[in-house]
Order: structure tokens, then C-alpha cells, then sequence
């Protein structure tokens, strides 16, 4: 290797750490930033080896309007593309989901109630978009979805009948291929908006959320507890109750057949706005309790979008109350 080519390798190596921090069992990458406007409580879903993103809220001065917006992410090659915009209402804080190499992206609303109940199918090969039933129960926000056996599970989310909002527990299904809904068992915990969920084989689970808000302290009140769901008995088992500040907004993701839960917020924490906001990394373990075994090394956030391909996770957009991001990075984590 003569000196100008080891030069430029020294140069690449350096560059290539500049984006990628290792802490522990757990290597980050930095990746290109979302081009959008919209960055906070969008939908989004995978396909392949892409990450869709649709619509969500820009919190800026002059701004707040709800996004139609849409946006794939390839990440083999890390380039965003721009793809048909939502053909119904923009949305912010709705559900997305895949099966069967389409995306479907339901619920949601604009902020001002009531929400919406319209169910759309994208198709990637053609990119279109094709409206399909819509959700049967209450309009809502921020809820779960679980994707098991080719079906959707929505469990639970946030009602507002225009003076109050309401968290709901129901559970209902979708069948893409008959395109039907059908409602199942009703979620037994405590339920919340804005729970973190992930899939594990042919379970479900899903966990804390934020329950409601009180006029004494705490003020803000939030579910502790993780469930685990079986659709083909339709039952819930209880996996855990958490011994830590609960939060609402993070994101659930699995890898390995393992568990894990990153960032969220808890209002009751801290003595500013800027406390409420987390960027812990937890693991479900083989007690099935929940272990912190790391923090996020971007900047702490909520209402983020986060996805698992290819064994790694992506995590990025979102904000807090004074700052939005259009970051993205790759999570590595051993399981071993």
C-alpha cells in the first residue's frame, strides 16, 4: 500500500467512526437524515428492505399543519426517495403496519377531534394507494399494533370526544385478505396511549403507556405493566410490572427473539421540560424482567419512529417539547 492510498484509508476509517459509536454490547450508526418537514408522531411501516414513513406534525413556530407526506428509506444503499403523497387526511400519532408486502396506514388524526377511522393500502411496486375498510371502534390516536400470522392486532390508544380524552382497552383484528375486522379479547391491563409493542414469534406484547392526568402529584399517570398476547388462543398473560418510571412514546422492537424498549418520557421526572425526555435502552431478559443495559447516543426523544430489518433497528425523527429531529441511525445490540 503506498502512502497516498494509506492515507485515504486512514482517512475513510476515521470518517466511518466519526458516525459509528460502541458502548458495551451496543454499536450505533449514524445514517442519512430524513429530508421531510414532518418528523414527529408519523406512521411508518417496513417492506423489504425499506422503511416507509407517512405523514406526522412539525411542532415549529408557524407550522403544526398535518402531513400527507411520503417517504421511503432503502437501507442498503441509505437514500431517501419521495413516493405519492396520502391520498386521504394528513395524520399524526396513527398506526402503520405491513403483511404481505403491502403497508397499510389507519387511525390517527389532524388534532382536533374527532380522529379518524379510515384504513389505506400501499403497494410498493406500483406506488398506490387503495382505501380499504375502515376501523369499526372509536376513532383514536396512539395506539399498538401487532402484526401476527399475516393479521393486525390495534390494541387500545387515546379517545377524545372533544371535551376529554379517554383510554380505551379494546383489541380488534384485521384481515387483509378478506379485508375484515373482527374484535378480540379486550386488553386486561391497565391500559395506556402511546404503549410500546413488539413481536416475538407468534406473540405479541405490549407495554406501559400513559393512563390519564390528575390535578395533584403525580399529575401524569402511566402504566406499568407489560402483556404478552396469544392470537391463536386470544388471551393475555402478564409478563412483568416494571419497577422503574414507566413511559409513554418509546419504542418496542425485537432482535434475536429478544425484547427491548428505547427513549419515551415521563412528565413527572425532573425539575425541567427537558428531563421528561429519555434515551435508556432496555432488554426484556431471560427472567422476563426489564434491565437497562444502555443509552441511545443521539439526543433523547419521543413520538420517533423506530423498525427492525435485517436484524438491525433504525431509530431516528421525533423530538421533544422545544426541539424536533431529523436524524436516523442504525442500533446494533449482542444478544449474547
Amino acid at each position: 500500500m503506498d502512502a497516498v492510498t494509506k492515507k485515504m484509508f486512514i482517512v475513510g476509517i476515521v470518517l466511518l467512526l466519526a458516525h459509528t459509536l460502541i458502548s458495551g454490547r451496543i454499536v450505533t450508526t449514524k445514517l442519512s437524515s430524513f429530508p421531510g418537514t414532518n418528523m414527529v408522531d408519523c406512521q411508518y411501516f417496513t417492506i423489504g428492505d425499506c422503511i416507509y414513513i407517512n405523514g406526522g406534525v412539525n411542532f415549529q413556530p408557524g407550522t403544526g399543519e398535518v402531513s400527507k407526506e411520503m417517504w421511503e428509506y432503502n437501507t442498503k444503499n441509505d437514500i431517501w426517495s419521495q413516493k405519492k403523497e396520502y391520498p386521504s387526511k394528513g395524520r399524526k400519532g396513527g398506526i402503520g403496519f405491513s403483511i404481505l408486502g403491502k403497508g397499510y396506514v389507519v387511525l390517527g388524526g389532524d388534532g382536533i377531534p374527532p380522529r379518524y377511522t379510515s384504513c389505506w393500502e400501499y403497494n410498493p411496486v406500483n406506488d398506490s394507494w387503495i382505501q380499504k375498510a375502515n376501523f369499526p371502534g372509536k376513532p383514536r390516536s396512539l395506539s399498538s399494533a401487532l402484526v401476527l400470522n399475516n393479521k393486525a392486532y390495534i390494541v387500545g390508544g387515546q379517545y377524545n370526544d372533544g371535551s376529554k380524552n379517554t383510554t380505551l382497552s379494546d383489541v380488534w383484528e384485521f384481515d387483509p385478505k378478506n379485508n375484515s375486522w373482527k374484535q378480540k379479547k379486550e386488553f386486561p391491563g391497565n391500559s395506556g396511549w402511546g404503549s410500546f409493542n413488539f413481536v416475538i414469534d407468534s406473540l405479541g406484547y405490549v407495554g406501559q403507556g400513559q393512563t390519564g392526568i390528575t390535578t395533584s402529584f403525580p399529575f401524569f399517570l402511566y402504566n406499568k405493566s407489560t402483556w404478552c398476547y396469544n392470537p391463536s388462543s386470544d388471551t393475555w398473560d402478564k409478563v412483568n410490572t416494571f419497577n422503574g418510571n414507566a413511559v409513554s412514546r418509546a419504542i418496542g422492537f425485537s432482535l434475536s427473539d429478544t425484547g427491548f424498549w428505547i427513549g419515551g418520557s415521563n412528565a413527572n421526572l425532573g425539575e425541567t421540560v427537558y428531563d421528561w425526555f429519555l434515551k435508556d435502552i432496555y432488554q426484556l431478559d431471560k427472567s422476563n424482567a426489564w434491565t437497562k443495559i444502555g443509552s441511545f447516543n443521539g439526543s433523547a426523544r419521543t413520538s420517533g419512529i423506530g423498525v427492525t430489518v435485517d436484524n438491525k433497528f433504525y431509530y431516528g425523527l421525533g423530538g421533544n417539547i422545544l426541539e424536533q429531529f431529523t436524524d436516523l441511525w442504525s442500533i446494533e445490540i449482542s444478544t449474547d
